[in-house]
Order: C-alpha cells, then sequence, then structure tokens
C-alpha cells in the first residue's frame, strides 16, 4: 500500500507542476507576472457546488479572481 500512496502523491505533484507550468506560461503570454504563492490563493479562493435537477447535475464554479483569473 506504501507503494500506491508514493504513486499518487507523485501523480499529484506532476498535475501540481503542470498546473503551475500553463499559468505562468498565459501568465507570460498576456505580459503579466504574478507570485506563485498569489496564483495559489487565488485558486484556493475558488468555491463550487453541484445542483442536482430532473436527474441532471450541473456543477457551478465561482468566478476566478485575482492573478489566476487574468490566466483563464
Amino acid at each position: 500500500k506504501c507503494d500506491e500512496t508514493i504513486r499518487g502523491h507523485v501523480f499529484c505533484s506532476f498535475l501540481a507542476l503542470i498546473l503551475m507550468k500553463e499559468l505562468q506560461t498565459r501568465m507570460s503570454e498576456r505580459g503579466w507576472n504574478a507570485e506563485w504563492d498569489r496564483l495559489k490563493d487565488d485558486l484556493d479562493n475558488l468555491e463550487e457546488i453541484t445542483v442536482r435537477a430532473v436527474g441532471k447535475a450541473f456543477v457551478i464554479r465561482s468566478e476566478t479572481r485575482g492573478d489566476a483569473g487574468k490566466a483563464v
């Protein structure tokens, strides 16, 4: 089970690096510069709720704000 935990951690870390690189690339392409800590704070402030009605599910996310909002 320890190997599965390590693989999961490596996978999540890899995804985080890809996200970080993509956000930084988008910011750079637009001529904006932001610190990673500020981007993380902006992403931490995102909220989402799932609404179920008539057999369907809808995911509603709050607006992306701050430096992260500029990147998307």
